[in-house]
């Protein structure tokens, strides 16, 4: 976010008899500068008009601004222009300002302007960032490089507008929008009237504003003391300190949670359920109801526990699977030949023909003989 640290304001006549530059600010963050076309009539109608219908519109913005608020408050100034000109028919010419503004946004300043009222953006290290470009007609010689800007800042013809704010245009008043986008800490924003830039070159605003040994408001002050000692006309500006905030955005649909070197995102709709879970006892005895889940959180929870259930039952047939082809592997091993021949039939151990199983059932056992018997038969033979 882009703040102000210090604000200085200044507008005043100088050796005019009236000041027909006006200045104003919305809530610290829109600032507006104008100055009403010397010769023209009523400028300083036109200069009021147009900074009271800037701040009206800027007022009732509810969101952050754009690029694009800036034109439509411009088409809006000049509605309001229109008006105040219809009541100034006798005037000899139309009345007319020009403009300069700075939006603060939220990572940026939007700079609009139109004719030759300027803003520099300065830091101290750097100087110079940025400076507005008149709409005037010298300054398109310049770029024609048809004379130099020396040659401009005293040309007879310097105040001689290619583009301002006036009622009833021929056609639409168009604004120059720029997007200043690196603000750091401590960066001057430098709104002014063409009164001061008659006083002080470039040079000398940037070398003032730059300066670290003296405060903000001696800075304000040495330019009004330049203004009021070389400057023809009204002079008029602001003077900004700015400060970058760092802001973290917390993204809407998930929150991201970092352990270690590993960022596990978590996603939002799981988020409720987490917090109901663990409610402390503070949340269980005040009454308030746990919030509650999204139906698209529920159909999300309903698909995980899906997905779990049927992987372990993928695995669990595949156990089930590589046992049973174990079983009918040590089968087929250890099977008795006897058992894949006719049971009808059994062969002899010494390799006889094979009997009927009816016949060796109904032989005889032989008994076995006992080995005493056998020796005192054998002894009686001897004698």
């Amino acid at each position: 976010m882009i703040t102000t640290i210090n604000i200085y304001e200044f507008s005043d006549k100088g050796i005019r008899e009236n000041n027909e530059d006006s200045v104003a600010s919305v809530n610290k963050n829109y600032f507006i500068v104008c100055d009403g076309m010397g010769g023209h009539g009523h400028g300083e109608i036109a200069s009021q008009t147009v900074a009271e219908s800037l701040c009206a519109f800027f007022k009732a913005l509810t969101f952050s601004v754009e690029k694009s608020n800036l034109q439509a408050a411009l088409d809006y100034a000049v509605k309001r222009l229109d008006k105040q000109d219809d009541e100034y028919v006798d005037a000899e010419r139309k009345m007319g300002t020009t403009v300069v503004l700075a939006a603060l946004a939220e990572s940026s300043v939007l700079v609009g302007h139109v004719g030759d009222s300027r803003l520099y953006h300065i830091r101290q290290s750097e100087g110079l960032l940025f400076r507005t470009k008149d709409h005037s007609q010298v300054q398109e010689w310049v770029d024609a490089e048809i004379i130099t800007e020396e040659e401009a800042r005293t040309h007879p013809k310097k105040n001689l507008l290619s583009r301002c704010v006036q009622p009833h245009p021929a056609k639409p008043v168009v604004m120059e929008i720029d997007e200043l986008e690196d603000i750091q800490t401590g960066d001057y924003l430098f709104l002014c009237t063409d009164g001061v830039t008659d006083a002080m070159t470039d040079e000398e605003i940037v070398a003032t504003l730059s300066d670290y040994y003296i405060s903000d408001e001696d800075k304000i002050n040495r330019i009004k003391e330049a203004c009021a000692a070389r400057s023809k006309d009204n002079y008029s500006g602001f003077l900004l300190k700015l400060e970058a905030e760092v802001v973290s955005i917390i993204q809407q649909n998930e929150a991201e949670v970092e352990v270690k070197e590993n960022p596990i995102k978590v996603k939002q709709d799981f988020i409720p359920r987490i917090q109901h879970d663990n409610k402390t006892s503070a949340e269980q005895h005040s009454g308030k109801e746990p919030p509650k889940i999204s139906v698209k959180g529920r159909i999300k929870n309903v698909i995980d526990i899906f997905c779990r259930i049927c992987t372990i039952a993928f695995f669990i047939c595949i156990i089930v699977w590589f046992r049973s082809c174990g079983k009918d592997e040590a089968k087929d091993i250890n099977v008795p030949v006897y058992q894949q021949q006719n049971p009808d039939t059994i062969e002899s151990d010494t390799g006889g023909d094979a009997k009927p199983a009816e016949e060796l059932a109904a032989e005889p056992v032989a008994e076995p003989k006992d080995s005493t018997q056998t020796k005192e038969t054998e002894k009686l033979e001897e004698i």
